[in-house]
């Protein structure tokens, strides 16, 4: 069932984001978004994220997202190490996000 929904969450995550990105898995449940272009300020992209790309369809289940952008970066490694270290920051907080309250309004009730 976990790699099934996780293979799952690979095509979601490619339809959601378009032609804008591309998706890479890099191995049990941590995928990369590369982003080729946006239109959107680096705040409204982080909004748009953590909107968009959490799982729609299955309840206690969340995507803990990192975002990093190359010109903060001298190289890819360190963009993606950056995106990694922000991630587990989100992880660590455990705060809610507005995708979190969206996603409560969704679940049935136990």
């Amino acid at each position: 069932m976990g790699d099934s929904l996780l293979r799952g969450y690979g095509v979601w995550l490619s339809r959601v984001t378009h032609e804008r990105a591309q998706v890479y898995r890099l191995g049990g449940d941590e995928f990369v978004v590369l982003v080729r272009h946006t239109l959107l300020s680096p705040e409204a992209f982080s909004a748009w994220a953590m909107n968009r790309l959490q799982i729609p369809f299955v309840d206690d289940v969340s995507a803990a997202i990192g975002i990093a952008w190359r010109h903060e970066c001298e190289n890819v490694r360190a963009v993606l190490g950056l995106a990694d270290e922000r991630m587990y920051a989100v992880k660590k907080a455990d705060a809610p996000t507005t995708a979190t309250q969206e996603r409560r309004r969704f679940r049935t009730p136990t």
